[in-house]
Order: C-alpha cells, then structure tokens, then sequence
C-alpha cells in the first residue's frame, strides 16, 4: 500500500472533508463561521428555533388574517424585513392563506418552496418582534 492510502484509511475520507469545509468557511446547519457563532440557513429554521410555540404562532396568522389598515403595513414590514424579493408572496400567503403550491400555478415565485416557507416563518417572526415593540411604546 502507498502512503496516500495509509492516510485515508487511518484519518478516514470524511475527516479531510470536513477539513476542508471548515476552510472553506461553509455555513451549513452545523457549521460554525470564523467568529465561531452557530450560523444556520434560513430554510432550516423553524418556530421552535425562533422561540415561538404553536400557539403563539398561530395568533400571529390569525392577526394576519384579520389585519386591516396600518396591521396590514406592519405584515407588509415584517415581509420586506424578511425578504424584499418575494415579500409579495408572502404577505399573500400571510394575509389570504394561499399556499406555494396554489400561487406557483399562477405566478412565477424565484424561490424554491422549502426557501418560501423559510422566509415566511421569519417574516412572522419579524412581525411579532415589531408588534411587541410597538405594544411596548404604547403602553
């Protein structure tokens, strides 16, 4: 056997791919960046990750769904604040109910679903943030 065979079989394959993505500075759900801050895709976070149980999540898409006027502006906020790209989509889906699937039928949506659901779970989370803000100035 040569050297390089030694190698791989004592340190295993994996290990220097691992090397490698870590000097590659590759954020991924386990992956860390320099500074040494867990950095996690917006697609692989959900409620539980943002602090928000089921319950209060769905106040939130109640309060959507009723929202008139200025409760309207502030779901369209949060939707830009969470990705000014496709924040149309998904203050559609926050305000109507209209799934992905049913609005790709119609419109072309530039991202993949699993990305949509992701930056509409932190557009809700944006929004509660800015309403317990604004809750915390009024009174």
């Amino acid at each position: 056997m040569d050297e390089v065979a030694k190698k791989i079989q004592r340190k295993g394959v994996n290990a220097n791919a691992k090397e490698c993505d870590i000097n590659r500075n590759v954020f991924n759900e386990k992956g860390d960046n320099k500074r040494g801050v867990e950095m996690t895709r917006t697609r692989y976070k959900y409620m539980r990750d943002y602090k928000i149980d089921s319950d209060t999540e769905k106040k939130i898409l109640d309060f959507c769904r009723t929202a008139k006027g200025e409760e309207q502006e502030d779901v369209l906020a949060a939707c830009v604040e969470a990705n000014k790209y496709i924040a149309h989509y998904i203050f559609l889906n926050l305000i109507t109910g209209v799934g992905y699937d049913r609005m790709s039928r119609i419109y072309f949506i530039p991202v993949q679903k699993v990305d949509f659901q992701g930056y509409r779970r932190l557009a809700m989370k944006k929004l509660r943030d800015l309403r317990l803000k604004k809750e915390e100035e009024s009174g």
